[in-house]
């Protein structure tokens, strides 16, 4: 990722520079929606990518403003909006914990909520449009110069149609919802939408706690916490009671109660002090 700016204000931009016969090289066997078995590149994933990104113009979602391609040229320049703050919270493998990337201590309450706000307002927008993003982490939270929040890094995310039912799981598994672990129980898929919900959710706990609800290093372990246990709350840090209901109705195991976007943006907590955009 390189720097760029524009004009005599020198406006700024991300440039995201892709190696084309790189990625080209990087292939797998696939199944197609026939059982058909195929090969696919990971160039084809960032053609995806693009083709996904030239829908979006909100600003709590990253935007593209321009592609550079020429076929004879290797590179592909793909012109982003520049996060200046980057991520707000950065994961510490060593302690297996997040930090605040630009302060000490938790984050305030206050500013917990106008984060949230405007994580479910870019993550709406891109449900609205038939996107599913399916890799909501801590990790794709930006944030700008003037503090915009800005959910980011599409490289996964699956354009839908006619429902919105998933059958494979992409994404980090800390964030995957309990429903696309079970593959007996949900033999048909499971609904793209509610699981960006659950993600959003471990991603709220994240920055309110630092850390993740279900943790372990074992992956099969990790499986079974996420599908049974109880979502508990640190008492190291308190929280209002309209925070733990907020993240306890995203992180509801089951799908069907779990809330949707509308159900958080009408929540009480949330609209406390919220602009009339909310």
């Amino acid at each position: 990722m390189k720097l760029a700016t524009k004009g005599e204000e020198e406006q700024k931009f991300a440039v995201k520079i892709i190696k084309k016969k790189a990625l080209k090289k990087r292939r797998e066997v696939i199944r197609d929606e026939f059982g058909k078995i195929k090969y696919k590149d990971a160039f084809e994933n960032v053609q995806r990518e693009v083709e996904i990104m030239k829908k979006l113009s909100h600003k709590n979602v990253i935007r593209m403003h321009e592609i550079i391609d020429s076929p004879d040229s290797d590179k592909m320049y793909i012109v982003l909006d520049y996060a200046e703050r980057g991520q707000i919270i950065e994961w510490d493998e060593e302690n297996a914990k997040f930090y605040h990337m630009h302060q000490n201590g938790y984050i305030d309450e206050e500013e917990l909520k106008r984060m949230f706000r405007q994580m479910i307002l870019g993550v709406e927008n891109l449900h609205s449009q038939g996107i599913i993003h399916r890799d909501i982490k801590p990790q794709n939270i930006l944030e700008d110069k003037d503090g915009r929040v800005i959910v980011a890094d599409l490289g996964v995310a699956a354009y839908v149609e006619s429902n919105d039912l998933q059958t494979k799981t992409e994404g980090t598994y800390h964030f995957m919802c309990p429903e696309s672990l079970n593959k007996d129980g949900n033999s048909r898929g499971y609904s793209g939408k509610a699981a960006d919900v659950w993600a959003l959710g471990i991603t709220f706990y994240a920055f309110a706690f630092y850390k993740v609800p279900f943790n372990s290093d074992n992956l099969l372990e990790l499986f079974e916490l996420i599908e049974r246990q109880p979502l508990e709350f640190p008492d190291d840090r308190f929280i209002s009671s309209g925070l733990k209901d907020v993240i306890n109705r995203m992180l509801e195991k089951n799908p069907k109660w779990r809330a949707k976007l509308d159900d958080l943006k009408n929540h009480e907590w949330l609209q406390i002090g919220a602009s009339s955009n909310m």
